[in-house]
């Protein structure tokens, strides 16, 4: 878990599978953040904020965000939105990032971003 955008960007690796994300975060936006994470990691971010005007949320999900929850929120339903973004990644199985490379083992190739 991590409290900020500074907190975030250290513990992001690739071995993250998903990523929750609030709008507002103490020292910075979410939504950049979410930018700056998908410019370097293949993963879903779900959005969970407060702020529910169809500007903002649209504006998430076309910045990179894969879902958008406004709070409040069932946890059953965040359950069920983590896990189909979850299967959304199983789906690109054998895909792997690495920092700038792509390895893809069911096509035998490399590639780099």
């Amino acid at each position: 878990m991590a409290e900020s955008k500074k907190e975030t960007l250290k513990k992001v690796n690739e071995y993250v599978d998903l990523i929750l994300l609030d709008i507002q975060l103490p020292d910075g936006n979410g939504i950049d953040l979410c930018k700056e994470i998908k410019e370097k990691f293949e993963m879903p971010i779900i959005f969970l904020s407060c702020l529910n005007d169809e500007e903002t949320i649209v504006r998430g999900l076309n910045e990179g965000g894969d879902d958008y929850v406004c709070k409040p929120f069932g946890i059953k339903e965040l359950c069920a939105r983590i896990e189909c973004n979850l299967r959304k990644v199983t789906k690109q199985q054998g895909v792997y990032y690495i920092d700038d490379l792509i390895i893809d083992t069911l096509k035998h190739k490399v590639f780099s971003r």
